[in-house]
């Protein structure tokens, strides 16, 4: 039951709002208002007079919906696309990080991907395209299980067993592949193995034949500032360049930290040290080239 607390400031539209929203954005398509009324739970009427003034505003375009007479269909309008660029706008130390992804996607040919990490997820704001890009699984404003992926992998990395445990408790994982870890003991050896080589290998354990590489960055002295960055490729290309792929997700990292050690303002301290004495520990491991998964 919520508290007084929070009954007293509840607003009912506007949680309607933010709620259907979200909806479309983690939709694969548009939706009916069927589709919305059920994955929602709101009425029919709260949700249809919520949709229309959203369509004023330009964050909703009502549609007819193909081949069904006198339906209608809904999706996201122009105007959310400005919260979603806003949003990335304020990823610290945005021009660095993009440019830094632009590159390594350049110099790989695959996708490079930004994302943080929410709770069991993660959710994936900045994407670059390379020649070799086919494996179109993350997006701008998708979400994926972090367990099984090498990007929230990387990310839980940066978190103590107890935490992990909190999060996941003695379940089982939810299967994605034969290669998914399903075992949260499983799971937390996996991270230790991360944490010791300084980044995360998924092997087909999201998609049948998708392996990814990922790392963290912790740009600013808060949880929202930590980034996980991530070159994903197919399985085959990743058997054969292995280590070429390894070497360049490294060199980025270390490009990066870099950068951020330099731009700390001088009251920055803590950080700077912090990112000084990773660079330091980086430099100095050999880059193991043996497939982890």
């Amino acid at each position: 039951m919520q508290s007084d607390e929070k009954l007293k400031y509840s607003a009912p539209a506007a949680a309607c709002a933010a709620d259907l929203l979200l909806a479309l954005a983690r939709a694969d398509g548009p939706m009916t208002l069927a589709a919305l009324i059920e994955r929602t739970t709101y009425s029919r009427s709260l949700l249809y007079r919520t949709l229309k003034t959203l369509g004023t505003r330009g964050f909703v375009v009502e549609e007819a919906a193909p081949g069904i007479s006198g339906s209608l269909h809904y999706r996201l309008g122009s105007a959310a696309a400005e919260i979603g660029g806003a949003y990335q706008s304020n990823v610290p130390f945005e021009e660095s990080v993009r440019s830094a992804l632009r590159a390594l996607a350049q110099r790989t040919g695959e996708t490079a991907s930004v994302a943080t990490i929410e709770g069991e997820d993660v959710l994936y704001v900045m994407r670059e395209e390379g020649r070799y890009s086919v494996l179109a699984v993350s997006r701008v404003g998708k979400r994926l299980p972090a367990h099984a992926t090498a990007m929230g992998k990387a990310l839980l990395a940066r978190f103590d067993d107890g935490e992990i445990r909190a999060l996941y408790g003695r379940g089982e994982l939810r299967r994605f592949t034969g290669n998914t870890i399903t075992d949260s003991e499983a799971l937390l050896r996996n991270l230790a193995e991360a944490r010791l080589r300084g980044y995360a290998v998924e092997h087909s354990e999201l998609v049948q034949g998708r392996c990814c590489i990922a790392f963290t960055l912790q740009a600013g002295p808060g949880p929202g500032d930590l980034l996980g960055i991530s070159l994903s490729t197919t399985e085959a290309r990743f058997e054969v360049e292995h280590d070429a792929l390894i070497l360049a997700v490294l060199t980025t990292r270390d490009a990066l930290l870099a950068d951020l050690s330099r731009r700390r303002v001088p009251g920055d301290r803590t950080v700077a040290r912090d990112l000084t004495a990773s660079l330091g520990a980086i430099s100095r491991r050999a880059m193991p080239t043996a497939v982890g998964t």
